[in-house]
């Protein structure tokens, strides 16, 4: 189980094909193996990966859950999906069109971050009833992985800027 960064001292875990991802395990101490899941099923059930990281709802579609049993919930990323459109054709769409697609991805929004929730629970209950253990880091644990990643934080804030980082710790 996963509880403070030296737990993760040369483990290989199967991360996102990301420079972030890859980064921020490097400075755990993990080896990460840049990959999609996909990719790495096979390696999960021979062992060859250690871990993987993934939302509960990804690691029970896959039947991760039957291979990894010591779950740690850290909430280290946030990743959403953008609604894009062209932004010049949606300015010269009418009025009434572009409130209907407005009001249409809010509520897609709205029932997906609902739908989420509902998602999670099921998995949980999936995991547990195979016999999985889930621990969520308390805060004290949170504070020594966010020391070991820091490093990360101003590479970002070098490329972002501040606010991101201020809309994160702030909501």
């Amino acid at each position: 189980m996963i509880k403070k960064p030296d737990d993760m001292k040369g483990m290989k875990i199967r991360v996102l094909p990301s420079e972030v991802h890859s980064r921020f395990f490097e400075l755990l101490g993990a080896v990460p193996m840049r990959m999609d899941l996909t990719q790495a099923i096979s390696d999960i059930q021979n062992g060859t990966l250690d871990a993987q990281e993934n939302p509960y709802t990804n690691t029970t579609t896959y039947g991760v859950h039957q291979y990894h049993k010591h779950h740690t919930v850290s909430n280290h990323f946030y990743i959403s999906r953008a609604i894009m459109c062209n932004r010049t054709q949606f300015y010269d769409w009418p009025e009434q069109l572009k409130q209907a697609i407005i009001a249409s991805a809010e509520e897609a929004i709205h029932w997906q971050r609902n739908q989420i929730e509902t998602d999670v629970k099921e998995a949980e209950k999936l995991i547990l009833d195979a016999a999985g253990q889930i621990h969520n880091l308390t805060v004290e644990e949170t504070a020594l992985f966010k020391e070991k990643i820091a490093p990360l934080y101003s590479d970002a804030g070098e490329q972002f800027g501040d606010i991101p980082f201020d809309l994160l710790e702030n909501n």
